[in-house]
């Protein structure tokens, strides 16, 4: 192709350009597949334009330039590219040229030549070139055949140019599963001609400029998914443009980068925000909690701590489950809570509420208990939690003592009506003034079940409690009662307060039933564990002989009853009256009586 060279663009090619991006020289292969002379070469392989300087009309031939097997094309018309050239000088393209008019080119390459080999394409896509990157000519004139490859390569590149519009490039679903599923339309239509170029974890189908995605269970719930228009960036190079300054400056074409449009594709979620609070609204430390989604899977497991919890990526309009896996001590283990995410714009709320159950160890007065074994049995009778009643919790100074005696809080200690709240370490203890624990939480209960709270063994002096059986369905205080007992010495004796030996004595209860039964001897009998302030009965069921049956003895056993003393009175017999031991000793006194009168006779005759 016979070319004149643009002195002034080369020398600035040369003096600016050159000496800062040098690749090193090489040399051009110049050919002219329909000749070289404008009267023989044909029409169609003639271009005309103006010299905007001049005003001359050029002619110009269609030539094939190469440097080695690479083929290259023109950057300045009416320049002479002149066969076998070697001065020339590689640089980057984008050493000289915009961004933009880099991109542009690189599409007229790949959007040209690269879909369309022929010569015809070839010429087209030169002509664009000049259009591009020279202002000095215009109003070029070429055949009709040329005309349609530009018009095939300028429509591809609108189509590059004009952006893919979807309603949105940030999808958001309503859920997992093709049902939940959205489809985009691009208004601009020109996505049918976007090839995949990454694919993070969306399921889609693409037909024509639709755009359906989805996501299926198991997957990420957030993902992305992009798009190259016509070819893959990964194919993208930089061109190369070789400078001379002796022939015409060329260019050795790369497809540049694609327009592209990305979607992001996520889960609509939502967040729930976990109170785990006891009856008061007051934190609650310690509690081992997690949320499992209706395959019941685990979505988010934690231990509470004096704050609230937040959960995110809850699915829109899935049904949840707040599960307690373990209680913090001292307290029930609640029912698990369902809830549904319908707004992910807000924060749901979700209190989850510990209750306590106590246990008061006390005597008859309402005295606390100390050292008692408790247990509390589960319903198949395994022991779910013991303890030893009136531990110590905190030693206290007296000075601490005082304060508490006199109402006052201080510190971790808070005095109220019901009694002393120690706080450490989240948890809370119910103490006395002299920092013992006077009730007891239980702890590994499970919401509505039935338990049975056990006295193991009882202290001496006190009769064991009774199995108390409750259901873990509200807060309580349980009290289990022991009785305190005394022993008391029973005496029996007569008015002279001599030991009577044989009188069957028993005990009654205020109700009348027997405590004990006995037959009195010298020493006194002793009655244990007769409880303090009770009413008892002694009575006694039979005298021994000569003695008079007592009566009935009512008495209430206090602190300082040590003895209770029953007398009997002797049996006195009345000289009135005949009876047959009475007519004996007659009968025996009046013989007694004849024989010494008929002694004395006898003796009197002698």
């Amino acid at each position: 192709m016979k070319k004149f060279k643009h002195i002034l663009l080369s020398i600035l090619f040369c003096l600016c350009l050159f000496p800062s991006s040098i690749y090193g020289q090489t040399s051009i292969q110049v050919t002219y597949p329909y000749g070289s002379s404008p009267q023989t070469v044909p029409e169609k392989w003639k271009v005309y334009y103006t010299d905007n300087v001049t005003g001359n009309q050029i002619i110009d031939l269609y030539g094939q330039i190469h440097i080695g097997s690479k083929a290259v094309h023109c950057v300045e018309p009416n320049v002479s590219a002149l066969n076998g050239a070697s001065d020339y000088q590689a640089m980057s393209m984008e050493s000289i040229y915009s961004p933009s008019l880099c991109q542009e080119a690189g599409w007229i390459y790949a959007l040209g030549i690269q879909k369309d080999p022929s010569n015809e394409m070839d010429l087209a896509c030169q002509i664009l070139l000049w259009k591009l990157l020279d202002q000095s000519v215009s109003n070029f004139t070429y055949h009709s055949d040329i005309q349609a490859k530009m018009d095939q390569v300028n429509q591809n590149i609108q189509i590059m140019k004009t952006p893919v519009c979807f309603e949105t490039n940030d999808v958001l679903l309503d859920g997992y599963g093709k049902e939940n599923s959205i489809t985009l339309l691009d208004s601009s239509n020109v996505f049918e001609h976007y090839i995949e170029k990454e694919n993070n974890g969306i399921h889609y189908l693409k037909e024509g400029n639709s755009l359906t995605v989805w996501l299926e269970p198991g997957d990420n719930p957030e993902g992305s998914l992009s798009f190259d228009c016509f070819y893959s960036s990964d194919e993208a190079l930089s061109s190369t443009v070789y400078i001379s300054n002796t022939s015409q400056n060329v260019l050795s074409l790369e497809k540049s980068i694609p327009n592209n449009v990305k979607i992001n594709v996520s889960i609509a979620t939502g967040k729930a925000q976990i109170h785990k609070v006891d009856e008061s609204g007051n934190y609650i430390p310690g509690t081992s909690l997690k949320i499992v989604d209706e395959s019941g899977n685990t979505v988010d497991k934690w231990i509470s701590e004096n704050q609230s919890y937040v959960v995110s990526n809850l699915l829109k309009n899935q049904t949840y489950t707040l599960i307690e896996e373990q209680a913090a001590e001292g307290y029930i283990c609640s029912d698990p809570i369902s809830f549904t995410i319908k707004n992910i714009d807000s924060l749901k709320q979700i209190h989850l509420i510990n209750h306590q159950i106590f246990v008061y160890k006390s005597d008859q007065f309402k005295n606390p208990v100390r050292d008692v074994h408790l247990q509390v049995l589960n319903s198949d009778g395994e022991v779910i939690d013991e303890w030893i009643t009136g531990k110590k919790i905190v030693d206290l100074s007296k000075e601490e003592t005082e304060r508490l005696k006199n109402k006052e809080s201080f510190d971790n200690f808070i005095v109220t009506e019901e009694g002393i709240l120690y706080k450490i370490d989240g948890i809370t203890y119910h103490i006395d003034e002299y920092g013992y624990e006077t009730i007891h939480p239980i702890s590994n209960l499970k919401w509505n079940q039935t338990y049975t709270l056990h006295e193991e063994q009882a202290l001496p002096s006190y009769i064991k409690g009774e199995d108390i059986q409750f259901i873990a369905d509200k807060s309580q205080c349980i009290t289990m009662v022991n009785l305190k007992t005394k022993d008391i010495d029973i005496k029996k004796t007569d008015e002279n307060n001599q030991p009577v030996k044989g009188a069957t004595l028993s005990i009654l209860d205020k109700d009348g039933n027997e405590i004990e039964t006995w037959i009195s001897d010298t020493d006194p009998h002793t009655i244990k564990n007769l409880i303090l302030n009770e009413e008892y009965t002694l009575c006694e069921l039979k005298a021994p002989d000569g003695y008079q049956k007592a009566e009935d003895i009512h008495f209430t056993v206090n602190e300082d009853t040590d003895e209770i003393i029953m007398k009997d009175q002797k049996i006195i017999v009345p000289l009135t009256g005949f009876d047959l031991h009475t007519g004996f000793y007659i009968a025996i006194s009046s013989v007694s009586f004849l024989l010494i009168v008929l002694f004395i006779r006898k003796i009197r005759r002698i």
